[in-house]
């Protein structure tokens, strides 16, 4: 029988060594081109460099999509629009980053039919975009 304790004591002193060998080992050395570029040789341990060409990735690649450019073809880029360019379209997650609790206050000078017309027409904006959600969607709240 093994004891759950010492075995997680074991596998922890294992890792320890594991992590300080990787760092014994590890190096980063770079050199700027003096043409915009860098180039660099490095050795570090396998998770940090899946962590370092993730970021590497993230900085050098657009991974962004207007939706006027979008057409229709599944990709990994973040498309970015308005309600009415997301109409008749879907996606896999959609993101509103700012809600509020109601619409904005009535304009100077808006009649009260023109109020009541453009907070109608921001609530059908809102369902049009929160109904373009395949298997997620994430609304961020703005209080007043």
């Amino acid at each position: 029988m093994v004891c759950p304790d010492a075995a997680d004591e074991a596998e922890g002193r294992r890792l320890a060594q594991e992590e300080e060998r990787a760092r014994r080992l590890a190096f980063l050395t770079m050199r700027d081109n003096s043409d915009g570029t860098t180039d660099g040789r490095f050795r570090l341990p396998t998770l940090h460099a899946q962590v370092l060409r993730k970021a590497l990735e993230a900085l050098t690649s657009p991974r962004r999509l207007d939706l006027q450019d979008y057409d229709g073809v599944t990709s990994d880029r973040v498309k970015v629009g308005t309600f009415k360019r997301a109409k008749g379209l879907e996606f896999k997650f959609v993101l509103i980053p700012v809600m509020r609790p109601e619409p904005l206050g009535q304009w100077s000078g808006e009649s009260d039919d023109s109020y009541r017309e453009r907070a109608e027409r921001t609530r059908r904006e809102l369902y049009v975009g929160m109904t373009r959600a395949r298997d997620g969607l994430w609304l961020g709240y703005l209080p007043d």
